[in-house]
């Protein structure tokens, strides 16, 4: 089977990478086990302090997120948070969980991402961090505390960071880079992909629609298969226990929002699927048989 590396360059605290989410699960739906996937944890601010001296204000986050939602459609909580929080410590987290699966590391991704965007939970302290990790299935609790005090992960999250800061040529050329400033590192801007197979590579640096990544793909590898679209139901039967948004249901189905949203709502109605409202926007998931 034709196996393409993709490199994704992600922070737990951005919204943009949150907002993109529907276009990382389509790619999962639409390619499966063709794509080998692996997380770089860019590291956006260290910690709160860092973000204030920034110009960063919790005022100024909540019209921001406020702004995100109404284009892009992931659910978000309006409320403004109690303080700003850096986004290292979910980074370092990613990274131990990944010490015991891609899978782990992956749910623990998500996980953070909701807590923070949908339910304003404090991700950058250790114990909350504990607490997210017991939602994640399959994740060995005792063995991820001892992983996330240990300098492995720190180093593991070092390499990220210092991965993250050497963008390609095409990042630089297309000016999707951050950073550079008064002598700084200039480093990818996140969301961004880099697809690899043997010893080829392309990259979509930046926010971008669903098409511009497969039109990358198919570039570079022609033979890759494209799965046919799922319905709703059975994609959200296909990850139980897991809650997604309408316009990641969307992506997935290769459908409208307006579509899936229809969809979803007579799954409901039917009491095969969970609404679950957020102040802005709603997530879906799939009821335990």
């Amino acid at each position: 089977m034709t196996m393409v590396d993709v490199a994704h360059f992600t922070d737990a605290g951005c919204p943009w990478c949150y907002s993109a989410e529907p276009v990382r699960i389509a790619l999962q739906e639409r390619y499966g086990d063709q794509l080998r996937w692996r997380t770089v944890q860019v590291g956006l601010h260290e910690s709160g302090a860092t973000m204030a001296e920034e110009g960063y204000t919790t005022a100024g986050l909540a019209e921001g997120y406020r702004k995100i939602h109404e284009r892009h459609g992931m659910p978000f909580c309006a409320r403004e948070r109690p303080r700003l929080s850096g986004t290292w410590a979910g980074g370092r987290a990613v990274k131990a969980a990944e010490m015991q699966s891609r899978q782990a590391g992956d749910g623990l991704l998500r996980r953070l991402r909701l807590a923070w965007f949908a339910e304003v939970r404090a991700v950058d302290e250790p114990g909350e961090l504990r607490r997210l990790a017991a939602d994640v299935a399959g994740l060995d609790r005792a063995r991820f505390e001892r992983d996330l005090a240990a300098a492995s992960s720190a180093t593991a999250f070092a390499r990220d960071r210092a991965e993250a800061r050497r963008p390609d040529r095409v990042a630089l050329a297309l000016d999707r880079t951050a950073g550079g400033e008064d002598g700084g590192e200039e480093r990818y801007t996140t969301p961004s992909y880099v697809f690899s197979i043997g010893g080829r590579s392309v990259s979509v640096p930046g926010f971008q629609p669903r098409e511009a990544y497969e039109v990358a793909l198919q570039n570079l590898v022609p033979a890759l298969e494209r799965r046919r679209p799922l319905d709703a139901a059975r994609f959200l039967g296909g990850h139980p226990g897991q809650s997604f948004a309408t316009v990641e249901v969307a992506a997935a189905i290769g459908r409208s929002a307006r579509t899936a949203d229809r969809q979803l709502r007579q799954l409901v109605a039917d009491g095969s699927v969970t609404c679950v409202p957020m102040s802005l926007g709603e997530l879906w998931l799939a009821r335990a048989h």
